[in-house]
């Protein structure tokens, strides 16, 4: 007796999510779709049939696969920029610009005898400029301690004292690579992206803008780099160093292997490490023409064919610091912008869109996946 074509819902029984799907080629990437009506058994030519078995044995049994997209070796080689807000590093502990103000005006209360009032005596503050910072920020009725920073200069050590004292402790492995790591998350979405054997890596064309004082994206890259490919610390620094982070407003101390004024990551807070800190990080309170990593942004800008805003406010200063209107306008080649937009109405939205005046390419700022890892697997703009 002849056998029965294999339908489809038959050759999947093994991984039951693919029953009744079939594979689509989409240029250099294959994606799950839906299977045209029946069964697909009277496909012309069995090496077809073939390659289709192949695929669906890999996306079976391959850990690559959690977006429903199976590729290999393949490289980021749209020139891409993101540029980064505190949304970007809040599923990983860090806090909101609002959070971490409200964490520093509770946490120096006089009556809180300990860390981080106690470390910022340590370092030499005294208890009045303290206190004096302290409800100055706390009535300023600004949203974030750098705004009031902009604003008060006779605070600005202590300030940035005080977001160190935050910030330090959670730069934390455990929050990026352990048990309390989210899973999924955003970091390992993005670099599951920058997949190439690792003498190509450098040929992915991603550049960071952040600003964001933390290093958690360098430190994620480097040890999934290391221990992804087995390789040294200066092999993996080098790869490193092909995907630029710019921290804007500066960092918690540089990277190590990346500069010459290291911090490690998950430093212990001591008098040596605040130091670092503060003269790492950066008050802007005046014109950015001087400042070269806002230069930077603008010449990344103006070459880029994809921007991609991540846990971004669109807060107007920072916003106007960047530029971007200048450099789009200095430069016509067609460009996609994309963007994040956590718990915003749709006038607020609107707003964004008005500040991209010189902007004529393809634009979508989503306020419906406001989440990192939301965004990027609804946008896939890696693809």
């Amino acid at each position: 007796m002849a056998r029965k074509p294999h339908c489809a819902s038959h050759r999947n029984r093994r991984s039951p999510q693919l029953a009744g799907r079939i594979l689509r080629a989409t240029g250099s990437n294959t994606r799950l779709a839906a299977p045209d009506s029946g069964c697909d058994a009277r496909a012309r030519h069995t090496g077809f049939l073939k390659h289709q078995f192949s695929i669906i044995r890999r996306l079976i049994y391959s850990d690559n696969n959690k977006d429903g997209v199976w590729s290999e070796n393949n490289v980021i080689t749209k020139q891409t920029v993101l540029v980064l807000g505190a949304g970007a590093s809040m599923p990983f502990g860090f806090p909101s610009g609002y959070d971490l103000k409200k964490d520093i005006c509770f946490s120096l209360l006089p009556t809180k005898r300990r860390p981080p009032r106690l470390q910022l005596i340590e370092v030499g503050f005294q208890e009045r400029d303290i206190e004096g910072f302290r409800l100055a920020l706390l009535k300023s009725g600004k949203q974030s301690v750098d705004a009031f920073l902009e604003h008060r200069q006779e605070f600005l050590e202590v300030g940035k004292a005080a977001i160190a004292c935050h910030l330090l402790p959670r730069e934390n492995e455990i929050n990026l690579l352990g048990d309390s790591a989210p899973r999924p998350n955003w970091y390992e979405y993005f670099f599951n992206k920058l997949n190439a054997k690792f003498d190509e890596f450098d040929k992915n064309t991603v550049s960071i803008l952040t600003f964001n004082y933390d290093r958690s994206l360098e430190f994620f890259l480097y040890t999934a780099l290391r221990n992804s490919y087995g390789r040294s610390h200066e092999e993996c620094i080098n790869k490193l160093r092909s995907i630029p982070v710019i921290h804007l407003y500066g960092q918690l101390g540089g990277f190590p292997g990346l500069s010459t004024d290291a911090l490690e990551f998950g430093a212990a807070i001591n008098p040596d490490t605040l130091k670092k800190s503060i003269a790492g990080i950066r008050i802007i309170h005046e014109d950015t023409d001087d400042l070269s990593q806002f230069k930077k942004a603008q010449d990344l800008f103006m070459g880029a064919e994809r921007i991609i805003f991540l846990g971004f406010g669109y807060d107007p200063i920072n916003f106007n610091r960047l530029a971007i209107n200048t450099a789009l306008k200095n430069h016509r080649g067609f460009k996609t912008i994309l963007g994040s937009a956590h718990n915003i109405t749709d006038q607020e939205r609107n707003r964004i869109y008005s500040m991209f005046a010189e902007f004529n390419g393809s634009m979508n700022i989503d306020n419906q996946h406001g989440e990192s890892l939301d965004f990027l697997r609804n946008h896939t703009p890696f693809d």
